[in-house]
């Protein structure tokens, strides 16, 4: 028997499930941006966040950014001294505290050097890696500072990334942080600090390759650079206000990187500061 308010009832609720759906969709799609700033600690234990920080940080409010991406060195660190390190950290959140931008860390080595993991922890109430969703794309923030396992990503931390990637497979977009970078471009730092033996660098360019990461963000070196290797952008943003270590023809200049999102589209800026 035909009844009229059951086939009207089915089809107000399919009529909502689709608004639903399409409401759903465009906001997967949703356009934004985001920036990628790093390596902004002072150059000593008793000084306050370099002052350029500052200005980039007024310059992103400006950009009205989604969320910003760290890529670690965010403080001194080193020192043994509890009160010293919150110090360091109440000066950071100082800095941070007026502008209303999510902002998602990297742990470097200063934020772990003499046991000092735990303060970052308790400030920023994040793990040593994690990951996170926005709109269409998936984040990954990755430790290079694991201990017995510094500069480089194995272990634990390893056969979680790959379940992850695993779980992520559906983002439009896989974005990648990590501290020390892959791909470094200044030889000598990163033979002095430890960065990726090459056989567990190749290994990770492969796992991103298998799923289609589209940037891979490091920090540690204090230059901007990019380069492309196999279809993967591998950028280094640590420009935000740590002492510079190359002429700025090699890199060495202050800046930070905006990344805009639009679908599968992502364009990335660097903006720089004398």
């Amino acid at each position: 028997m035909y009844c009229p308010r059951k086939s009207t009832s089915r089809f107000i609720f399919l009529f909502f499930l689709a608004l639903l759906l399409i409401s759903w969709t465009f906001q997967q799609e949703k356009p934004f941006a985001f920036v990628v700033i790093g390596d902004h600690r002072p150059a000593d234990e008793n000084l306050p966040p370099p002052e350029v920080f500052s200005k980039e940080m007024k310059s992103i409010e400006k950009l009205k950014p989604a969320l910003i991406v760290d890529t670690g060195d965010l403080i001194f660190g080193v020192s043994k001294k509890k009160e010293v390190i919150e110090r360091q950290y109440q000066d950071l959140f100082k800095v941070l505290s007026p502008f209303n931008i999510p902002i998602y860390p990297t742990v470097g080595n200063h934020e772990v050097a003499n046991g000092n993991l735990p303060y970052y922890i308790q400030n920023f109430h994040r793990p040593t890696y994690y990951s996170f969703n926005y709109h269409n794309s998936h984040f990954i923030v990755l430790s290079t500072e694991e201990k017995g396992e510094d500069g480089s990503i194995e272990g634990r931390q390893l056969a979680w990334l790959k379940q992850d990637l695993n779980r992520a497979q559906k983002a439009t977009n896989i974005f990648i942080c990590m501290h020390r970078p892959m791909f470094p471009k200044y030889t000598l730092q990163a033979m002095k600090y430890k960065s990726f033996p090459p056989e567990r660098r190749d290994e990770l360019h492969n796992l991103f390759l298998h799923y289609s990461v589209k940037i891979v963000f490091a920090g540690h070196e204090h230059v901007y650079s990019k380069v492309l290797r196999d279809g993967i952008w591998y950028i280094n943003s640590s420009g935000g206000g740590a002492p510079l270590y190359l002429p700025p023809e090699q890199g060495g200049f202050y800046h930070y990187v905006i990344v805009s999102v639009k679908g599968r589209s992502v364009k990335d800026q660097m903006v720089r500061f004398n």
